[in-house]
């Protein structure tokens, strides 16, 4: 399985990788640090099986890259923030994320959340 993660702080890089690494072996991760780039990726064919969005990458508002990636595609989408304000998580889900998770995380938490996503995927696919 892979996951793309979009995000540009080193220290929450690090702790994605040692949550993953740790809880969820076997995983390939690959980091980008833009929007931009995250668009690039996802348009070359690099289909992941999870993205893990950043709240606030360098070059464009989460929201604004969650629906470009919502126009494309239905892949599971976790924003990662450190905003804890309810209307912001709210509109997170409402504009298509499927889950929210606030920094710092928990790293077995963490973990539980994307295996139980990555799951859920697993499932509808072998429903249709």
């Amino acid at each position: 399985m892979n996951i793309l993660v979009v995000e540009n702080n080193l220290d929450v890089i690090e702790d994605i990788q040692l949550s993953i690494n740790e809880h969820l072996p076997g995983l390939h991760i690959s980091v980008v640090g833009s929007g931009e780039h995250c668009l690039e990726t996802l348009n070359n064919g690099h289909r992941p099986d999870l993205v893990i969005l950043g709240f606030r990458i360098s070059d464009m508002d989460g929201f604004e890259l969650l629906k470009d990636i919502r126009d494309d595609s239905d892949l599971p989408v976790v924003f990662l923030s450190e905003d804890k304000d309810i209307n912001t998580l709210v509109k997170a889900f409402e504009s298509g994320a499927n889950d929210y998770i606030v920094e710092p995380f928990n790293k077995a938490i963490f973990a539980a959340k994307l295996k139980a996503i990555i799951r859920r995927k697993n499932w509808d696919i072998k429903a249709s």
